[in-house]
């Protein structure tokens, strides 16, 4: 934001300009970027689903609100931790990374889906979840990023296990 002012004609005063005018450049560049990042993230937000982008440490490096929700924690808080440390309690896969839909992904290099059932505090089932974990390739086809979405069906599933409860007593 600060700008050097000289005046005069010699070599010192030119490449003052030139500092000035990369000076500004870089500040557009810089508002420009922060309007994007700031555009994104409000489309991330605009979603019912859940949204989490690992990265190849399974570190979260964006999630949406509704992911927060899911796991009762601010998305902000969340930022930079394992995905293992902040949902253990949540999910079915645990450090270990058995059944880990990003893992999976990871390993595979092919989008996977899991559906699991959280448990409430009462011991009482919970959310049914669906989890499709994509992933996010380099230029050479590695996979560097996993994005996962999670969608709640818990009422098709409701739905689903009573029209199967009227076939069977028909």
């Amino acid at each position: 934001s600060e700008r050097v002012r000289l005046r005069g004609k010699d070599v010192i005063a030119s490449l003052v300009t030139d500092l000035n005018d990369m000076a500004d450049t870089v500040g557009r560049l810089v508002h420009e970027v922060r309007d994007q990042q700031s555009q994104m993230q409000d489309v991330m937000n605009s979603l019912d689903d859940g949204l989490v982008v690992l990265d190849a440490d399974s570190r979260i490096i964006a999630c949406n609100r509704s992911f927060g929700r899911r796991i009762g924690k601010l998305p902000e808080t969340i930022l930079g931790a394992r995905c293992q440390d902040t949902c253990d309690e949540l999910l079915p896969c645990r450090a270990s990374g058995t059944d880990c839909p990003a893992a999976s992904c990871r390993s595979t290099g092919q989008v996977q889906r899991v559906v699991f059932r959280s448990e409430r505090a009462d011991g009482q089932p919970g959310a049914v979840e669906e989890i499709y974990a994509s992933p996010v390739r380099d230029g050479q086809g590695r996979v560097i990023r996993v994005v996962e979405i999670w969608r709640d069906i818990t009422e098709r599933v409701r739905e689903e296990e009573s029209l199967a409860e009227f076939e069977r007593l028909v």
